[in-house]
């Protein structure tokens, strides 16, 4: 677990060194996120919904606050689990990759909070890595679609046992 958390420190860090290979955006300026996506686990898959409202501090690094919600339904084995609500820091890099493309890593950090019913009535601190492809949209370069990737390891019902979570999004940064 630790060499994972240094690791990505180290990219961060190589990443905000780096930019000289950023995108193509010319000027400081406040940004939103909107992303819909589907959670696959061994036991639950479910669709998620984030929002991020925050700062692009040059041409590539980009911090901001969001909120959100995914709703897990039981696969084989499952149970069925609150709804969680997280509140979050989002921070992701922009590597541009071409004048229309970019490489994206990022990290989504916060606390999640589980609604009363089904299972899962408990609340958690959560890290989320992700990483992923964006297209610039538009002739100002300012919107752009990611495909993102994302991990998580959650806390099963029990609370001693953990499930690996991978999922898949569609955002639209503007």
């Amino acid at each position: 677990m630790k060499s994972k958390v240094l690791l990505i420190i180290v990219v961060t860090l190589l990443c905000i060194k780096n930019q000289s290979f950023s995108q193509n955006v010319k000027e400081k300026r406040a940004q939103s996120d909107i992303g819909v996506g589907f959670f696959f686990s061994e036991s639950n898959n479910g669709p998620s919904l984030r929002v991020s409202y925050g700062y692009l501090f040059n041409k590539s690094l980009f911090l901001g606050i969001g909120t959100g919600a995914t709703l897990y339904i039981a696969q084989k084995g499952g149970t069925n689990k609150a709804p969680r609500i997280p509140i979050f820091l989002n921070s992701k890099y922009s590597l541009a990759l071409s004048q229309r493309t970019s490489f994206i890593v990022g990290l989504e950090t916060g606390y999640r909070f589980f609604s009363k019913w089904g299972n899962s009535n408990y609340n958690a601190f959560y890290a989320m890595p992700k990483i992923g492809v964006g297209f610039k949209i538009g002739k100002s370069g300012k919107k752009a679609i990611n495909l993102i990737a994302k991990y998580s390891r959650d806390r099963r019902s029990d609370l001693r046992t953990y499930e690996n979570q991978v999922g898949a999004f569609l955002e639209l940064s503007f």
